[in-house]
């Protein structure tokens, strides 16, 4: 347009009005329509423009091949001719090359251009070219109405484009929503991996420890052996010492029958090594034993502890007529034949023993009726703590201060536990290997000899007459088990001849009062275990008939019976004092 303008083909008017047009294809028209209304100077300049220009917009390759036909046939109309330097007619464009290729029309030395003709024919020159030119933009005008359905076809496709667009970033994202998912499943798989794996070190430890255990059961099997070796030597060492204390008490014999009267018979050491006696000797006889009423205590009880202090006898525990009752300790004054009683203690149903010569309670039921593991103490007129708790909940178990050590043992219907303190320590311990080969309660522990004997009790909710056995030396031998059962290492005695009777044991005498017989009715017997025979011996009987009285060794030749129920399991009151005839 610029150049047009410079060479003064076009006036600036006339290039305003062809750029206020809005498309490129109306301009182009505009354009030509200009053009065409020119002198043929100006067409020729613009031509030579055209073939200077490299495609200026579209249409105007179309634009030059129509003016070129025009100027061919009004030259050859006029016989003009159009040589080359070969001498033939030649058209130097076509559509299908550049404009940049066409070679020079009207100048140069090899082009011979010859026209006769006047200038009034130009214009129907021009006119025609108008009018093929207006054909040309009815086609363009067509062409632009399908690139317009072309572009509409094409913003469908678009459209349908987008919305696969649209469709697909939404898989996009359910596929990254998918891919979390996973990633989340992924990781709880591995967490649930990772515990699987410790789950396995932990089973695999546990095997480990299973085997060491084994291992350490394989040594303790050997030491059982070896233990059973000593014991088997120590055994022996007690049988020579039996046999010198049986020498002393021939010698003891001896003494008696020159201190007795003559008319007394011979007395307890002639009886238990006499082996031509039977217990049927005694059939026709009251015993060697013989017993006296003394004053009556204040309320009768049943299965209660007898403990000694001074000149006073504790009557502790057992089945008193109301749970306030059983909470009442009696204390029988031994010179005065008086009866009192301390101050309610904190639980009932409990076991009593005296330690560091103080009155001591052990488990049974508190306060609130739950069991209780404590222990409470008489000092300074009232009830204290002042030793630790047993290691187990208990009523009514069988307890045993011997040496330095405080044994509790029993006290649940299900595990037969046997917890040990040691007294100057005050340190508990449960000695699993000394486990009573059955559940008791109410039974009783004592040291005769070299052995610790627990006798009778209650066991699964019948009166038990067994009576176990366990060297001592094993007791101050223990320590803390592991938790696991083992085989009992508890020996089983001649049973009592009566359920519900209460054992006395002595240093080396076995002694059992009372009991109902295998008529469930009570019994009034003394009976005594000869150590030699094994054997059961009627040697007394007391005044009234008793089921578990109360007994408390006093001397070597005495004890006190108190307490207990008759055949009606009515509570007695009375008390008898037992000595050798």
């Amino acid at each position: 347009m610029i150049k047009l303008k410079a060479d003064g083909v076009i006036t600036e008017h006339e290039a305003q009005k062809i750029q206020c047009e809005i498309s490129g294809v109306e301009r182009d028209a505009k354009l030509l329509d200009t053009i065409s209304k020119k002198d043929a100077k100006c067409i020729f300049c613009f031509v030579e423009l055209l073939k200077d220009t490299d495609g200026i917009c579209c249409g105007l390759n179309d634009l030059y091949d129509a003016y070129y036909e025009q100027l061919e046939k009004l030259f050859h109309t006029k016989e003009i001719d159009i040589l080359d330097s070969f001498g033939s007619l030649s058209r130097p464009y076509c559509s299908q090359r550049s404009l940049t290729d066409l070679p020079t029309l009207f100048e140069g030395d090899q082009v011979k251009l010859k026209i006769d003709t006047s200038q009034q024919e130009l214009p129907a020159l021009m006119e025609s070219s108008k009018t093929q030119l207006e054909k040309r933009i009815d086609q363009l005008l067509i062409e632009k109405e399908n690139l317009q359905s072309l572009l509409q076809s094409t913003q469908r496709d678009l459209n349908k484009t987008v919305k696969r667009l649209e469709k697909t970033l939404s898989e996009k994202q359910e596929l990254e929503t998918s891919l979390k998912t996973a990633k989340e499943e992924s990781d709880k798989l591995k967490e649930n991996f990772d515990k699987l794996k410790e789950d396995f070190d932990k089973l695999q430890e546990e095997c480990k420890e299973h085997l060491q255990a084994r291992q350490d059961l394989t040594l303790s099997l050997k030491e059982v052996m070896e233990l059973a070796k000593e014991d088997k030597e120590e055994t022996a060492v007690t049988i020579k010492k039996l046999d010198e204390e049986l020498s002393k008490y021939k010698k003891m014999e001896e003494n008696w029958n020159q201190v007795c009267h003559q008319e007394h018979i011979a007395r307890l050491p002639t009886i238990l090594n006499n082996k031509n006696f039977r217990s049927d000797m005694l059939a026709d006889q009251k015993g060697y034993f013989i017993s006296k009423f003394l004053a009556n205590v204040n309320f009768g009880v049943s299965r209660a502890t007898l403990l000694l202090s001074g000149k006073d006898v504790y009557v502790c525990g057992g089945s008193a007529p109301s749970p306030e009752m059983s909470r009442l300790v009696q204390v029988y004054n031994m010179d005065t034949l008086s009866c009192c009683t301390l101050d309610p203690a904190p639980m009932y149903d409990c076991e009593a023993v005296m330690i560091e010569s103080r009155l001591t309670l052990l488990g049974g039921i508190d306060l609130n009726g739950r069991l209780t593991r404590k222990l409470a103490t008489w000092c300074e007129h009232q009830w204290v703590e002042l030793y630790p708790s047993m290691p187990h909940y208990c009523h009514r178990p069988g307890v045993l201060h011997h040496s330095d050590y405080l044994v509790v043992s029993g006290g649940d219907e299900k595990v037969g536990h046997f917890d040990i303190m040691k007294v100057s320590t005050r340190t508990w311990w449960t000695a699993e290997e000394l486990r009573l080969p059955q559940p008791l309660l109410s039974h009783n522990l004592a040291v005769c000899g070299p052995y610790l004997y627990a006798l009778g009790g209650t066991s699964a909710g019948e009166a038990s007459p067994q009576v176990f056995s366990l060297p001592w030396n094993k007791v101050e031998k223990s320590k803390e088990g592991d938790g696991r059962r083992r085989k009992s290492v508890w020996g089983e005695v001649r049973k009592l001849p009566h359920v519900r009777s209460t054992p006395v044991p002595s240093s080396t005498l076995l002694l059992s009062v009372g009991g109902s017989d295998e008529a469930s009715k009570p019994t009034n017997e003394i009976l005594l275990l000869s150590p030699d025979s094994k054997k059961w011996a009627v040697v007394g009987r007391l005044q009234v008939p008793r089921i578990r009285p109360s007994v408390l060794p006093l001397s070597r030749t005495s004890f006190i019976v108190m307490c207990g129920s008759d055949s009606d399991k009515t509570l007695l009151r009375s008390v008898e004092f037992i000595q050798i005839a």
